[in-house]
């Protein structure tokens, strides 16, 4: 199995609810959140890629639409507690959701996608390639300081749909 990670920042406010009194995430604060893909495949492509790193730029325009400079208690329905855990598994599902929705149906071109986001308006994601057979991406993770990370990694057999 062959695994690649790319990494992107995006700055964001959250304040967390539900804490005994006095925690200090109880506060409004933010942080430089640092968001890495995996993607898997079993094999490398023609030019010895699991994908080419360039492909991935769709995901960095989708958090940076979605969450850079948000205060993300307003981002997410008011029952969601924005923690890192909550954060990387919401990332996965938008990622997963952009690939779902690029699928192979119109072949290789890229092409740009409108999504329409609650809490966000529409986001329109420039150049989308479809994944190619057989790689898949395998994880989130999402740390809010350089010492401490989440990560959402997709266990179900249905992730191999993916690059179809």
């Amino acid at each position: 199995m062959f695994k690649i990670t790319k990494r992107w920042t995006f700055d964001a406010a959250h304040q967390l609810h539900g804490l005994p009194d006095g925690h200090k995430c109880g506060r409004l604060h933010g942080h430089t959140y640092t968001v890495e893909i995996e993607v898997s495949a079993e094999d490398l492509d023609e030019h010895g890629f699991v994908v080419d790193f360039a492909d991935l730029a769709p995901v960095k325009q989708l958090i940076d639409g979605l969450y850079d400079h948000r205060f993300l208690n307003d981002v997410l329905p008011a029952s969601v507690n924005p923690t890192a855990e909550i954060l990387a598994s919401l990332i996965y599902a938008h990622v997963r959701m952009l690939y779902l929705l690029r699928g192979n149906t119109a072949g290789d071109d890229p092409m740009d996608l409108e999504l329409v986001m609650p809490n966000s308006g529409p986001l329109i994601i420039h150049a989308v390639r479809p994944l190619r057979d057989g790689a898949e991406i395998t994880a989130i993770r999402l740390s809010e300081t350089g010492s401490s990370w989440a990560e959402y990694r997709d266990t179900t057999a249905d992730r191999a749909v993916w690059g179809q």
